[in-house]
């Protein structure tokens, strides 16, 4: 069926998401496997994250097709209004597995650099709460209706299936829960790094990415509009407010998952500009006899660092850092002994 407005800009959200999380996670993992070796629990968890909010966007991409996220007029064939329905109770389900293993990742990369147990308590509150209630409601919703197919095919009217309002009052606990955790992921982080030993404008950018989250707490309160709509009481077959649950639960955690792993791929963005600027700066022939390395520590291991106490310097090698982005550990080699053209200013 032609999409509407509501389902063109859930394609378009859904779409961007997948981009962006893509993007970021994968080159998180390739910073943290190829260049610092250095994977832990909060990357594998990221990457099952990643494969589930892609199975999230799948299922609403697909709803789309059937009319996700319009109102549905009265002349609508019941069978698009079933197909609605159980896209937006697949794609739902696998939002809750997707939120609940993403707090749990934004958690353990927390916990890297928490240095007091004070901070470390609260993260894993958190991270316990989060699970529990999400996995309580992924039941719950599961078995709405019993059958659990009865939900799309009687318009949840039917009486084997709960009071719409018995589950909306659920989803109101998840949100309230999901933001409140949004809002402790994305003010611990500034809280922790201000103490650290960094200079002022590298504090800034680390917390300012981290607290990127909090804009997640905002999708879910958005969330929140739209579950009551769905949930009031109708004359009317249509479902109401379906399509704004799902845009706002594919912001939610695609918000949380590309910011959580932006701290990591910035330092490789700043390598491909420095070598980038470097070729602009050099002849081809300075270029082919000239060899830098270059090893890229982000933000995680220099918060890291710091929590522990331990100097940034490292004896083997020159920490330089390159416009106030990231620090790099430089070791050249050089046929005429030249040093690079770019110039880089000594931590």
């Amino acid at each position: 069926m032609n999409l509407g407005g509501s389902s063109q800009s859930l394609l378009a959200v859904s779409v961007l998401f997948l981009i962006l999380t893509w993007i970021s996670t994968v080159g998180r993992i390739y910073v943290r496997k190829f260049m610092l070796n250095s994977l832990a629990t909060d990357d594998y968890l990221a990457a099952v994250s990643l494969v589930s909010f892609t199975i999230f966007a799948a299922f609403a991409i697909q709803g789309t097709r059937y009319g996700l996220g319009d109102f549905l007029p009265h002349s609508t064939p019941v069978w698009v209004q079933v197909a609605q329905l159980k896209w937006f109770l697949l794609s739902t389900l696998v939002y809750l597995i997707t939120i609940s293993i993403l707090k749990v990742s934004i958690g353990y990369t927390l916990l890297r650099f928490a240095p007091t147990k004070r901070y470390r308590i609260t993260i894993y509150v958190c991270m316990i709460v989060t699970a529990i209630v999400g996995i309580f409601y992924f039941f719950f919703l599961l078995l709405e209706c019993t059958p659990t197919y009865l939900f799309w095919t009687t318009l949840a009217q039917d009486k084997n299936c709960r009071d719409p309002r018995i589950a909306g009052g659920a989803a109101y606990v998840l949100s309230a829960v999901n933001a409140l955790t949004d809002w402790v992921f994305g003010i611990l982080p500034i809280a922790i790094v201000w103490k650290l030993n960094m200079s002022f404008w590298k504090k800034t950018l680390v917390s300012g990415i981290l607290a990127l989250g909090i804009a997640a707490s905002i999708a879910t309160l958005l969330r929140i509009s739209s579950i009551v709509i769905f949930t009031q009481p109708t004359k009317d077959p249509e479902p109401n407010g379906i399509g704004g649950i799902v845009l706002w639960s594919i912001i939610e955690p695609g918000i949380g998952l590309t910011a959580i792993s932006l701290a990591a791929i910035r330092p490789l963005i700043a390598t491909f500009s420095s070598r980038f600027r470097s070729a602009l700066s050099s002849d081809q022939k300075t270029e082919a006899n000239s060899r830098t390395e270059i090893r890229v520590r982000t933000d995680f291991e220099l918060l890291e660092e710091g929590a522990d106490g331990r100097s940034s310097r490292n004896k083997s090698s020159k920490n330089v850092a390159v416009s106030n982005d990231a620090e790099y550990d430089v070791s050249e080699s050089s046929e005429r002994g030249r040093r690079p053209s770019r110039v880089y200013e000594p931590v």
